[in-house]
């Protein structure tokens, strides 16, 4: 009783070379999602310091009773 062994690599290989451009444009499509996320993240902690900031000028003024 005789079983067929498939080699793994040898069909992801085949796979990726056959199906190339799907997985370029799923790479791409990463990168660009991944870059995305990171921006966000840095626009929205600037603007995290920002109003922090923002907060703490007011608190001054109100214990020096500027306001």
């Amino acid at each position: 009783m005789n079983t067929k062994r498939y080699d793994l690599f040898e069909i992801i290989k085949s796979d990726f070379i056959l199906n190339w451009k799907i997985h370029l444009i799923l790479f791409i499509a990463i990168i660009i999602s991944a870059s995305f996320v990171v921006i966000t993240v840095y626009k929205t902690r600037l603007l995290i310091t920002k109003e922090e900031n923002l907060i703490l000028k007011k608190n001054k003024k109100k214990m020096n009773g500027e306001i």
